[in-house]
């Protein structure tokens, strides 16, 4: 029997916010203290709304250029402290305080080789696997153009703060949409319009992990739209954020 998806219809009951932002993403539910946290990435604003549906702004930009990803520290005894992606790589950073702490092995990504002053390098979506290790990708701009340099990006994973971060992929052009779901690992790299998987299982190391990727859902066929950041329900379905579409898509991940 063929694998069905059941009809489901989503609707935009409300705004979260009315804060305007260049380039708004990472919404990310924080179960610790009940508040959503998102990101104007080009910005470098972190916001805040808590249960009282109170928000509030932190302004990074005297730390880094941009902010890409938010992932919550887990121990309770870190209920403020949040791990980000930031130009360079990766920081943590305490809401309360307001403290930032920028990772010692910053910047993680290597000059372009052509060594151009108008090529920057930066960090972009990221997301923390089942054992607690933080999965951050990269893209790398033509400031002069705003054109993205292809295969000159990567992906990294840092497993604990005072590790230093592993390059695990390689010829990648804009690293998007990370997710997991029981022993698969999904992963976007947004220009080729596909979502890959790749086989996960705790005991693997991360060079098996990497090495069974493949292309596994088929979003368009190049942009508009292509498949930006992703995550995975409890029956298993892969939602993907098609940029340039303005929409999000709901993929069976075996039938695609």
């Amino acid at each position: 029997m063929a694998n069905t998806l059941p009809t489901k219809v989503a609707r935009l009951v409300q705004a979260a916010s009315k804060y305007r932002s260049e380039l708004g993403e990472a919404p990310i539910w924080d179960d610790r203290a009940s508040r959503l946290l998102w990101l104007d990435v080009l910005g470098a604003r972190l916001f805040v709304k808590d249960s009282l549906n109170v928000i509030v702004e932190h302004n990074l930009k005297s730390f880094t250029e941009h902010i890409t990803t938010i992932v919550p520290v887990s121990e309770p005894e870190f209920k403020d402290i949040i791990i980000l992606g930031t130009t360079e790589g990766y920081a943590k950073y305490d809401l309360s305080t307001r403290a930032f702490d920028s990772h010692p092995s910053n910047p993680i990504h290597p000059s372009h080789p052509t060594q151009q002053k108008n090529i920057q390098a930066r960090c972009n979506d990221g997301k923390a696997d089942p054992l607690g290790r933080l999965w951050l990708g990269s893209l790398v701009r033509n400031l002069q153009t705003l054109d993205v340099v292809s295969d000159a990006a990567g992906l990294y994973v840092l497993e604990g703060w005072s590790g230093t971060p592993t390059q695990v992929l390689s010829d990648v052009t804009i690293s998007n949409g990370i997710a997991w779901h029981n022993d698969k690992m999904y992963y976007t790299d947004s220009p080729t319009a596909h979502i890959d998987v790749m086989d996960f299982h705790s005991t693997d190391t991360l060079e098996t992990i990497c090495a069974s990727r493949r292309q596994q859902i088929k979003c368009s066929e190049g942009y508009p739209p292509v498949p930006d950041g992703c995550v995975v329900d409890k029956e298993g379905y892969v939602w993907s954020a098609l940029f340039g579409a303005g929409c999000v898509r709901r993929y069976n991940p075996e039938t695609g």
